[in-house]
């Protein structure tokens, strides 16, 4: 089953953040999709607010988290809106060491690996 239109341009605007930092594109990963989308499901349903998971919960997993609403009707493309909003922060990134910077201004963008994997 290929990825719906919404899928395809999230992951065609992190690749392009890729290609401008010479990193190899991400692929779509049915595994890494399902996790993510469970557990959205559980903050939804269950814990009613944003919340990170455990690194117990998602080995070998990072994570972004992002929110979203509309009125009326559902969310419309969700996966293109969070990639976008987290490649802006690419904007708030000077190249200082991760940790020792503005981080919560970048911090998603620094998850998509643009100085890894050179």
């Amino acid at each position: 089953m290929g990825l719906s239109s919404d899928q395809q341009q999230a992951l065609d605007i992190q690749n392009h953040g890729r290609r401008n930092k010479n990193l190899n594109p991400l692929q779509w990963d049915d595994k890494l999709a399902s996790d993510a989308q469970n557990w959205a499901n559980h903050l939804a349903q269950q814990v009613g607010h944003m919340q990170h998971s455990t690194s117990q919960e998602r080995p070998g997993q990072g994570e972004n988290l992002f929110w979203g609403w509309a009125s009326p009707g559902p969310y419309k493309e969700p996966y293109m809106h969070a990639a976008q909003g987290w490649m802006n922060e690419a904007a708030k990134y000077h190249g200082e060491a991760i940790g020792q910077g503005n981080d919560s201004a970048y911090g998603h963008y620094s998850q998509l690996g643009p100085w890894i994997e050179k």
